[in-house]
C-alpha cells in the first residue's frame, strides 16, 4: 500500500463478496453487523473508484477510505 502496489493475491470483488456473505450470516443469526457493514461499505466505495476492481488486491480498500476527488 505504501508503494501503491496492489498486485492481486485476493481480488477486491472477492473480498467484497465474502464480506457480504459474512454480513448476511451475522444478520440471520441476530448478531450486530455494524463492523462488517462498515467494511462492506468501504469495499464498495473502493470498487467504484478503481478502473478494474478485479485487477486490484483487497488492499485497495484504502481507496474507499480516502475522499473522492471531483
Amino acid at each position: 500500500m505504501i508503494e501503491d502496489d496492489y498486485t492481486v493475491n485476493f481480488a477486491l470483488p472477492g473480498a467484497l463478496k465474502d464480506a457480504r456473505l459474512i454480513r448476511a450470516a451475522l444478520q440471520s443469526s441476530g448478531i450486530a453487523d455494524r463492523l462488517i457493514a462498515a467494511v462492506v461499505e468501504t469495499l464498495e466505495a473502493a470498487s467504484e473508484r478503481v478502473d478494474d476492481p478485479h485487477a486490484m488486491d483487497m488492499g485497495a480498500v484504502i481507496f474507499g477510505l480516502t475522499p473522492q476527488q471531483r
